[in-house]
């Protein structure tokens, strides 16, 4: 379930960005780690606003939330870890003089953390048939993997890791700027080890110090029920790993569903589908009985009442494709077919039906 972001910061829907900015502030102030030093419930508070801020303070992304109810698949799945919700903190001004009050002029931040690896992101093309009968895919795609020559480490066997001469090991560099009396201080992360605040020594001569190689991975997985054109899925673990050693993140599957030429998904509901059926034009006078050579591989017979009107709709229940409890339906709509052409013979008895009042 998508979290409800104005409810984490304490204000309505309808808030104002200044409203937004003061609640963010405060809230931040209150749960930010280094004033919980081991309370995995203020952790988790902290991410929550920090997450809420993230997107509510971003005019598209406050659009596309009230819309569908959420706006990042990462947040969603809950697969943001601690470091990356730092650097979505950092990147949203950090301790600049925002928080110089409640924090005393400054903090001595120090997160000699390791970076989770990227998520892995993969278009998955689903036909029908595999959509509608279900089972396992497998997929190709490129993952960056701890090196095998380094074990990950990103450093030759003599080498090692030191300390950023920048940032003394912190990961990140404080900017002081003076206004007449007022002192401000913002934290950044140090653009000279990537916030890891360390450098390797003697690199791996494979990876060149990332401590990763890129490889082709296979996954197979089941496709999961109500699929829809445009759905994604995550897997947690199988994206990136993380420099020198980094948690991995996760992999991302987004899916397009391909029509099959004879059917296809209704634009009215993704769960139901459509199939043109061109019936001769005496049969849909006279009635008939039809054949659907269904994408099952299965042959289903219905029957076309007398006098069918062109564009007629006949729902076959449940058996469309599969949604979280049953299936949708196939929606058969009737076209005419038309001779292309008609014999003297044809035509006369044609000309006769035409005097009877049946087709007045």
């Amino acid at each position: 379930m998508a979290k409800d972001y104005y409810k984490i910061l304490g204000v309505g829907n309808d808030a104002t960005d200044e409203q937004i900015k003061k609640a963010y502030r405060k809230m931040a102030v209150k749960y930010h780690p280094d004033k919980n030093p081991g309370n995995k419930e203020a952790e988790t508070m902290f991410k929550d606003v920090v997450e809420a801020y993230d997107v509510l303070s971003d005019k598209d992304k406050r659009q596309r939330y009230d819309t569908y109810g959420t706006v990042d698949p990462i947040y969603e799945g809950g697969g943001m870890s601690m470091d990356d919700i730092m650097k979505r903190f950092m990147r949203m001004g950090g301790f600049g003089s925002f928080f110089d009050d409640e924090f005393g002029g400054g903090m001595s931040f120090e997160r000699q953390t390791v970076s989770r690896g990227a998520n892995a992101k993969v278009r998955v093309t689903v036909s029908l048939r595999e959509l509608y009968n279900g089972g396992k895919k497998t997929i190709r795609y490129d993952r960056y993997k701890r090196c095998r020559h380094c074990d990950g480490k990103g450093y030759e066997t003599d080498g090692r890791l030191v300390s950023c001469p920048h940032c003394k090991g912190s990961g990140y560099i404080t900017k002081t700027t003076i206004y007449g009396h007022a002192l401000s201080r913002q934290m950044t992360q140090c653009p000279y080890c990537g916030g890891s605040g360390k450098f390797v020594d003697k690199p791996c001569r494979e990876c060149g110090g990332s401590g990763l190689e890129k490889v082709e991975e296979s996954f197979e997985f089941t496709l999961p029920p109500s699929i829809t054109d445009g759905a994604y899925m995550g897997i947690n673990g199988m994206g990136h790993h993380g420099e020198r050693g980094g948690q991995p993140g996760d992999l991302l599957l987004y899916f397009k569903v391909e029509d099959d030429g004879k059917f296809s998904i209704s634009d009215s509901n993704p769960y139901d589908l459509v199939y043109i059926d061109e019936v001769p034009i005496l049969d849909c006078i006279t009635g008939c009985e039809r054949i659907i050579h269904f994408i099952d591989g299965k042959d289903y017979k219905y029957t076309l009442k007398p006098c069918v009107p062109d564009g007629y709709v006949l729902s076959l229940r449940d058996k469309g494709l599969p949604k979280k409890e049953g299936r949708g339906n196939l929606l058969v709509y009737i076209k005419h077919k038309m001779p292309v052409a008609l014999k003297s013979d044809d035509e006369r008895l044609l000309r006769k039906l035409k005097k009877s009042t049946t087709f007045k």
